[in-house]
C-alpha cells in the first residue's frame, strides 16, 4: 500500500511538474539567440520554423491565475513581459513579410487589437497585456523598454530571455541602451534641446508618477556629461520621429545609421571617408531593398549613377558582417 502511495505522489509531481512555469524561460531564450541579432529579427528563418516558439508560448498558455497568484512580483513580470515578446514575434512572422506592423490586420482593428495572446484561459491582445496588465500593476516605466513592438522605433528586442533573478539589472540595461542610441535619444547642446523617442510623449504620464518629470527619469541612465547638462536646466524636449518601419535584420542599422543626427552620406562628407566596399554594399542595398522608402532610393542613385550596377556580392558580404 505504502509503494502504491509513493508511486502515485511521484506520478501526480510528474504531471504537475510538467506545468509549472519555467522561470528560466529556457525555450524562449533559445529562439532568441537563434533569431535575434544587435540588427534585428530574422524573420524569414523564424517564419520557417515556429515549433520553438509554439512550444514556448503553449507553455504559458498552461500557467493557471492561480499558479501565477503564487509567483514573486518579478516572477509575474518576466513572465508577461516574455509573452508578450514571443507573442508579437508570432504575429509577424505569421504575416512577414511585411514592412510594418501596422499593416497587419488594419481592417479589424490592427496588431494590437488582435486576440494574439493566450493567457489564463482566455485570448487576449496585446494592447490588453500592456495597457491592462502590465503597466497598471506594476507601474514600472522600464517595462517600455523591455517590451518589443517588432518596430525600429521600439527599443531593441532582447536577445535573451527576461528572468525574475536579474530582471531589474536586464530593464536598467534596455533603458541605458535605448537612451544611447542617438538616432532616438540625444542632448543638442548648442541648440539647448533634449531630443527624446515619441515614447516619453506618448507616456509620460508613466514617467512622471514614478520620477516626478521624464529628464529626472532619465537622469541615471545617462552619460555624466548629459546628466549635468539637464541638471543644468534651460533645455527645450522635442521628440524625434517614430519609425514603424519593422525590425527586420540589417535593415535597422541601416535606418538608424541614416537617422543620426550627424550621417556622413546625408551630410555630404566626402566619399573618401568610407572604405569603397562599403559604400557600394550600402548603395547597392539601398537601391535593391524593397524595404527602403522610394525618396532614399533615388537619393542614393542620384549620387552616383554607376551605383546600380555595382555587385551584389559586396551587398552579400555587408549583410553577413552586419548579422554578426
Amino acid at each position: 500500500m505504502k509503494t502504491f502511495f509513493f508511486a502515485l505522489l511521484a506520478v501526480f509531481h510528474t504531471i504537475v511538474s510538467a506545468h509549472a512555469l519555467d522561470h528560466s524561460h529556457a525555450a524562449l531564450d533559445g529562439v532568441l539567440k537563434k533569431h535575434v541579432k544587435v540588427t534585428g529579427v530574422n524573420y524569414a528563418e523564424l517564419k520557417k520554423d515556429t515549433t520553438a516558439l509554439l512550444s514556448y508560448l503553449d507553455s504559458l498558455a498552461a500557467v493557471t491565475e492561480s499558479e501565477f497568484k503564487k509567483c514573486s512580483k518579478e516572477e509575474q513580470m518576466a513572465m508577461l513581459i516574455n509573452l508578450y515578446n514571443a507573442a508579437t514575434l508570432k504575429l509577424v512572422a505569421d504575416h512577414y513579410p511585411v514592412k510594418s506592423i501596422k499593416d497587419i490586420a488594419q481592417s479589424s482593428g490592427g496588431p494590437w487589437k488582435q486576440s494574439a495572446v493566450r493567457l489564463f484561459g482566455k485570448n487576449i491582445s496585446l494592447d490588453a497585456l500592456e495597457n491592462d496588465l502590465l503597466r497598471p500593476k506594476y507601474k514600472d516605466p522600464r517595462i517600455h523598454f523591455a517590451i518589443n513592438c517588432a518596430s525600429i522605433g521600439c527599443p531593441n528586442l532582447r536577445i535573451e530571455a527576461f528572468q525574475a533573478k536579474k530582471l531589474s539589472a536586464q530593464m536598467d540595461e534596455q533603458t541605458r541602451l535605448f537612451l544611447a542610441d542617438r538616432a532616438k535619444n540625444r542632448i543638442d547642446a548648442k541648440n539647448k534641446t533634449l531630443h527624446l523617442s515619441s515614447l516619453f510623449d506618448w507616456f509620460k504620464g508613466d514617467f512622471v508618477d514614478k520620477s516626478g518629470s521624464v529628464e529626472k527619469f532619465i537622469a541615471p541612465y545617462i552619460s555624466e556629461s548629459d546628466r549635468a547638462l539637464i541638471e543644468k536646466g534651460g533645455l527645450t524636449i522635442k521628440h524625434t520621429d517614430y519609425s514603424w518601419n519593422i525590425n527586420a535584420l540589417w535593415w535597422t542599422v541601416i535606418h538608424n545609421w541614416l537617422s543620426l543626427p550627424a550621417c556622413p552620406v546625408r551630410d555630404g562628407i566626402k566619399r573618401a571617408s568610407f572604405p569603397r566596399s562599403v559604400r557600394r554594399g550600402l548603395r547597392n542595398f539601398m537601391i535593391a531593398s524593397p524595404a527602403t522608402p522610394c525618396c532614399k532610393r533615388r537619393f542614393f542613385a542620384s549620387r552616383n549613377r554607376k551605383s546600380v550596377s555595382w555587385s551584389v556580392s559586396t551587398a552579400a558580404r555587408l549583410r553577413t558582417a552586419l548579422h554578426g
